[in-house]
């Protein structure tokens, strides 16, 4: 993709005062601290406070489930770009439908335009898991995030459709979790291009390195972000800052709305793999902090014949 120049929201709330807006009425939620967020509104080109809110993070009752926070929900009618000429594809599994885009390059290849919202919601604290079905995490615990726009989090096995204990070992490498993720894959080259299905509609498969590097590539990622983030978005992948659900120590859900993270194919160890961690203008690709057990966002990327 070729680049762009264009105006931004940044990281620190403090330099909003040094922005101008494009998007009449254009609503987005800025992080302030970890400890509050800030709803903005484009007016005559510039941002105007409309209302502060607690964090997206969410806090935990008193037996330590989390719980949903004070917080309004998004407000949803910038998700996409109006000028963008967006396919639809419908998932037979659920009748849901989504937002795809063409996107130009070395091979071109059509991607959704929004995180993939498959399976049955489980809670952030769940210890249970069933390898039977398809599980997903939804930000804050709250249904209306996984219907809304920013789709299921799920951990690596789950987004790779494999068992759960593929979390915690190699692909491939015990009875637990026995079938390789590819096979006939080893160099970094081929498993930047690497096809996996994982829990993709069948003709679709999970992201990959060189997709993303394609998007992103000699582009500014804020381009690929939101409108409702206070992006242009201006290649219409309208990628969302949903944060992780964060596996690490305590369980809760992190980072929303100021980071976004959407998982790679490639493993990096027996409970670390590859993914791709971005904010309103910075990404980076998470190959060595990536714990399988987070909870993550999918994007699906339509089968293509690589060269």
């Amino acid at each position: 993709m070729e680049s762009s120049s264009s105006s931004y929201a940044p990281d620190n709330i403090e330099d909003f005062d040094l922005v101008t807006c494009e998007t009449e009425g254009l609503v987005s939620y800025f992080l302030k601290d970890m400890g509050e967020t800030v709803e903005r509104v484009c007016h005559d080109g510039v941002w105007v406070e409309v209302e502060s809110s607690s964090s997206a993070a969410p806090e935990s009752s008193n037996d330590g489930t989390p719980s949903t926070c004070n917080v309004e929900h998004y407000k949803m009618d910038s998700l996409f770009n109006p000028d963008v000429e967006y396919k639809e594809f419908r998932d037979s599994r659920d009748g849901n439908k989504y937002k795809t885009v063409e996107v130009k390059g070395t091979i071109p290849f059509e991607v959704f335009a929004e995180n993939l919202n498959y399976g049955t919601q489980v809670k952030g604290l769940v210890t249970d898991f069933d390898d039977s079905k398809i599980e997903k995490y939804c930000l804050e615990d709250d249904s209306w995030y996984c219907e809304n726009g920013f789709g299921g989090l799920y951990s690596w096995s789950e987004a790779m459709g494999l068992p759960k204990a593929c979390d915690y070992v190699e692909a491939g490498s015990t009875e637990d979790c026995p079938n390789p993720l590819a096979t006939g894959v080893s160099s970094a080259a081929e498993w930047a291009k690497v096809q996996v299905q994982g829990i993709c509609p069948d003709g679709w498969h999970i992201m990959n390195e060189y997709e993303w590097s394609t998007l992103a590539g000699g582009t500014y990622v804020g381009d690929l972000i939101s409108r409702m983030f206070g992006n242009r978005d201006d290649y219409g992948f309208s990628a969302v800052l949903g944060g992780v659900l964060n596996t690490t120590g305590k369980v809760e859900y992190q980072l929303a709305p100021k980071y976004g993270f959407i998982w790679l194919p490639q493993e990096k160890g027996a409970s670390i793999a590859a993914s791709i961690a971005f904010t309103r203008s910075l990404w980076d690709k998470n190959f060595d902090v990536s714990r399988k057990t987070d909870g993550m966002s999918v994007r699906c990327v339509k089968d293509y014949k690589a060269n």
